[in-house]
């Protein structure tokens, strides 16, 4: 080993210079220094091309899912939403009447009362000018509706109005009957069949089969109410429009859209009412679809029955509720109220309805007048026109609903 002297010279010695063909030789490639230089030099060249190449940005993934409407989410938002919609309704009602709002479309056959030929405007009956009044007629013809004078626009459709000479829809679109023969001693019966419109064949039948002092309720939900109604007006039918309202049991027993609710405000209530109310023309009055929860609540009839003393309409209890409270809300109002005396049609066989509309003309020679109620059945209506018939030579006389409201009885 060297010594640490010896290591020191040679540490202070120059360093000794490579000759040219020294250098030369540790330039020369070799196969590593080759490999190095050639894999930098494409990782530059990617890293060049990654840079300058537009990249098209891929796609987000998309979910699509089917959703069922559930029932919306109350949170202080849409309470504040909803009262504002409240107040905005409210001030829409007492401005009168609105444009059809955008979610609720009118009836496809509604009649403007515009669009209503003049000559019904001096008609002081509800009967059509070349038919006059007569005593024991088989066949009389109402005019077509809406009569001018007692129409005007809602906002869904045209609502009966108080005439300026006085005369209420109630009387215009009421089937005459003479003064002698509503004040005659004979026993009456008068009686309505619902449904309406709902089955398109089957009302036509009931127009054509049943005697025109039959009266008949409209549901309000079908399309083309307006041309069966005419058809049933033109064949001496007078017509009542069955409300909706709210039953024992709701919401599991449902009746409908626009179902009149114990919940609703007054402003509501007008509104739904209007809707409701402006589905067709020519009713004389208006009668209970269901109801046995609202119909109890005299708070909730209150607006309904303000509304239809306004518009000169009269209100048929179907007799359905045992707690009704009609009578006393229309007595307030001063809207005249009837209760039917009897279901007709409770069990739709041809016996028992047969059976109970010997009962009403028993009930009937007792009471003088009565009122029974049914619905627009094949056995209703096929048991109706053949005991009307027979009915005829025991004496009975058969008289539209509407002469319920002006009899003493």
């Amino acid at each position: 080993m060297l010594g640490l002297g010896a290591m020191a010279d040679r540490f202070r010695q120059p360093l000794k210079r490579r000759t040219k063909t020294e250098r030369l030789r540790l330039l020369r490639p070799t196969a590593l220094r080759a490999a190095s230089g050639l894999t930098a030099m494409l990782l530059a060249t990617a890293l060049l091309w990654m840079v300058l190449v537009s990249w098209p940005v891929p796609p987000s993934p998309v979910i699509r899912m089917a959703l069922s409407a559930g029932d919306p989410v109350v949170t202080a938002s849409t309470q504040a939403a909803a009262a504002s919609d409240s107040r905005d309704r409210e001030e829409r009602l007492a401005a009168g009447p609105a444009p059809p709002a955008p979610d609720v479309e009118p009836p496809a056959d509604a009649v403007s009362p515009e669009d209503l030929p003049t000559g019904p405007d001096d008609a002081e009956t509800g009967l059509a000018s070349d038919q006059p009044v007569t005593i024991g007629a088989e066949r009389v013809s109402l005019v077509p509706a809406p009569v001018r004078t007692v129409a005007e626009r809602g906002p869904y459709g045209p609502l009966p109005r108080i005439a300026r000479d006085g005369r209420e829809p109630r009387q215009v679109y009421a089937r005459p009957v003479h003064r002698q023969v509503l004040a005659g001693s004979a026993p009456k019966v008068a009686i309505m069949l619902g449904g309406m419109g709902l089955n398109g064949p089957l009302t036509e039948r009931a127009i054509r089969e049943l005697p025109g002092e039959v009266s008949l309720g409209f549901a309000p939900y079908p399309d083309g109410l307006q041309r069966l109604v005419n058809s049933a007006r033109a064949d001496g039918h007078e017509v009542y429009l069955q409300l909706p309202m709210e039953p024992l049991g709701h919401p599991a027993v449902n009746p409908g859209p626009h179902t009149l609710l114990t919940s609703m405000s007054p402003q509501e209530t007008l509104d739904n009412l209007a809707w409701l109310m402006g589905r067709f023309a020519g009713y004389a009055g208006v009668t209970n679809h269901l109801g046995g929860q609202l119909m109890a609540n005299g708070r909730a009839l209150g607006p309904v029955m303000a509304e239809l003393g306004r518009r000169g309409l009269v209100f048929l209890d179907d007799g359905s509720s045992a707690g009704s409270q009609a009578e006393d809300a229309g007595r307030r109002a001063g809207v005249r109220v009837r209760r039917a005396h009897l279901l007709i049609d409770g069990d739709s066989s041809d016996a028992a309805i047969a059976e109970a509309l010997q009962r009403l003309e028993a009930l009937a020679r007792q009471e003088g007048m009565v009122i029974g109620v049914g619905n627009g059945l094949p056995s209703t209506i096929k048991a109706v026109a053949q005991w009307s018939e027979a009915a005829k030579s025991r004496g009975i006389v058969l008289m539209p609903v509407s002469a319920s409201f002006d009899s003493r009885h």
